[in-house]
């Protein structure tokens, strides 16, 4: 038992996996370098963390036999306000 309760749709990796070119992150802070750099936002804004209402969606891809890309499917969930 390591006192970290899991739950059904939890994501386990043996830690970040960053691509070699940019905008291939392995973590969310990586994007803002854990507040250092603002993201630019479609609107004008900057931001550097998530906030409430903020709806993230993972993707994931690999090629496949003679070079068709195959989807792993994608996962979504909203950033629910700090209480």
């Amino acid at each position: 038992m390591s006192g970290a309760p899991l739950r059904t749709g939890d994501l386990l990796t043996s830690g970040p996996v960053s691509g070699s070119a940019g905008g291939r992150f392995g973590t969310f802070l990586e994007p803002a370098w854990n507040g250092r750099d603002p993201l630019g936002m479609p609107d004008g804004t900057e931001r550097v963390f998530l906030e409430g209402g903020d709806v993230v969606c993972v993707t994931a891809s690999v090629s496949g036999p003679e070079g068709v890309r195959l989807s792993l499917g994608e996962a979504v969930g909203m950033a629910h306000p700090a209480v």
